[in-house]
């Protein structure tokens, strides 16, 4: 009987150090922690309640965030943590919200204005714990404060606010001219470009005519409303007004003449006749000499010179056949054929009366300069 007892005693011993047991650091589900003391100890006694939390960034969806140690093990953990959602974030007037990615924790958006309204306030917000981190930016209409003045210029409209996108345009007073844009743009960033305009004093450059020269006028610096004359060298004819003004813009009106070279087009061609040299353009001064075909004569002037009207001066000459008037008659003997005139090189031919003989050249012919070549023979008596 004591035998009994005592095996009984060592296995109720047995069961309930079996049942006392320990438990090690429970593993937690997916984007959970251990809460407060928990996370420091390592192992948890029989019966030990521990608590789970969400991550950061992570919300409770359902089950229990307890677990119980049991006789060395713990219960099943039914816990499920979800990533935090921000949701939409609003609205900004005037504006546009891009969620990069999207709306949960980590997330971010970026707040953008539309055209003629500038941002206020922080651009970019990001999903936290608690929601989004910050106040939504505000999308305000963009205007201008009155632009700047300047030098010896004015500028209208003035006014004392100036809407996104309205110009104001520039001037100079005075003998002043303005260098750089005249009109300014209202732009988004609530300030004026392009950058403003200068007012100079108006100032004309001294005007380069290439084959040209200075006849009279004002000598540099040309201030507005100077005037300048020029004229041509020889062989050159000018292409616009000879005289021009300083104008406000600081430039020549109505703009500075050209001087180009002369040059003639090829002088009227001739009947029975040309011309020498041939060549498409003849320069100022350069003379052509003209010539008659064979059996013609010159009649005017030989050669013509190109002017400075970009014509050749005079008329052209003529050329005309050549004639030559009857030749001398010789005593005792006649000549054949005879008439008014004769043509180049027709001939005639001598011959003597009854009774005298031939002494010399039998013919003549009508030469170019329009008399019969040689000397007209002569008749002698003949001798018995």
């Amino acid at each position: 009987m004591e035998i009994t007892r005592t095996i009984i005693a060592v296995c109720l011993g047995l069961v309930v150090a079996s049942q006392a047991q320990d438990c090690s650091k429970p593993v937690p589900g997916p984007n959970m922690d251990l809460k407060d003391s928990d996370i420091v100890l390592t192992t948890f006694p029989d019966g030990h309640r521990a608590t789970f939390v969400c991550s950061l960034g992570y919300t409770t969806a359902g089950g229990s965030r307890v677990v119980t140690c049991t006789a060395g093990t713990w219960s099943q953990v039914t816990l499920r943590c979800e990533k935090k959602i921000c949701g939409s974030a609003g609205q900004v007037d005037n504006g546009e919200i891009e969620y990069l990615p999207g709306n949960e924790f980590g997330d971010r958006i970026v707040v953008t204005c539309n055209l003629g309204f500038r941002l206020v306030g922080k651009r970019e917000l990001t999903c936290g714990d608690q929601g989004w981190l910050g106040r939504l930016p505000v999308c305000e209409v963009v205007t201008c404060d009155l632009p700047a003045g300047i030098p010896n210029g004015l500028f209208s409209p003035v006014k004392d606010v100036y809407n996104y996108r309205e110009v104001v345009q520039y001037s100079c007073t005075g003998d002043f001219t303005l260098s750089g844009s005249k009109s300014v743009t209202c732009s988004e960033d609530g300030t004026f470009t392009p950058g403003l305009p200068q007012c100079t004093e108006v100032e004309c450059a001294d005007p380069k005519v290439a084959n040209g020269e200075w006849v009279s006028g004002s000598r540099p610096p040309h201030k507005y409303l100077a005037t300048v004359t020029y004229r041509c060298n020889a062989g050159y004819k000018m292409e616009g007004d000879a005289s021009m003004e300083c104008g406000l813009n600081g430039q020549w009106m109505p703009g500075i003449p050209k001087c180009t070279a002369v040059t003639c087009s090829p002088p009227s061609t001739i009947t029975s006749g040309t011309f020498s040299p041939q060549k498409p353009l003849y320069q100022y001064q350069e003379t052509v000499a003209y010539s008659c075909d064979q059996g013609f004569t010159l009649s005017g002037s030989k050669s013509l010179s190109c002017s400075l009207d970009g014509t050749f001066n005079g008329s052209p000459p003529t050329c005309n056949t050549v004639t030559c008037s009857p030749p001398p008659t010789i005593t005792s003997g006649t000549f054949s054929p005879q008439k008014p005139l004769y043509q180049y090189q027709e001939m005639v031919e001598y011959s003597c009366d009854q009774g005298f003989t031939l002494s010399g050249s039998k013919s003549l012919s009508c030469s170019l300069d329009g008399t019969f070549n040689g000397s007209p023979p002569t008749c002698n008596s003949k001798c018995f």
